[in-house]
């Protein structure tokens, strides 16, 4: 007997895969045909399976980052003394978060749009500024 795939599938997504040496059914794994086993001989993790057709999961991407050092040289001293000296509880709260977060930070944290939005309607930026900014951020993220 040939080995066949199993995939074990919960609400449409491959939980799990199997290789083995049998010809039975079990309701908890789905046959996986052989034409639909791809090049590497198993079917991803998270692939969705409909109708009887495995689709991989879209590739990750990896968070855009950007180091602290990176983002304040981006400010002009005016603007950093806006956003990073102020009695606002909202920016004394964003500069903490700012201070504790890694020094690669994902500019694409919520928490990051989000403390610019404020920073905007707080008047510590202009939302002009803030747009420059943000391309400039989006620019030098690695």
């Amino acid at each position: 007997m040939r080995s066949q795939w199993y995939a074990q599938v919960s609400n449409g997504i491959v939980i799990g895969t199997l290789l083995v040496n049998r010809d039975d059914s079990d309701p908890d794994w789905a046959h996986i045909a052989p034409d639909l086993i791809p090049t590497d001989a198993e079917v991803p993790l998270d692939s969705t399976y409909a109708n009887g057709v495995f689709t991989p999961p879209l590739p990750v991407t990896p968070p855009r980052v950007l180091s602290k050092f990176a983002f304040i040289r981006l400010l002009t001293p005016t603007e950093y003394v806006s956003m990073f000296t102020q009695a606002d509880p909202m920016l004394i709260y964003g500069v903490a978060c700012f201070n504790a977060a890694a020094d690669q930070f994902n500019i694409d944290d919520p928490m990051v749009t989000q403390m610019l939005d404020y920073c905007v309607a707080v008047g510590a930026l202009t939302q002009t500024r803030k747009d420059e900014l943000w391309t400039a951020m989006q620019a030098a993220a690695m």
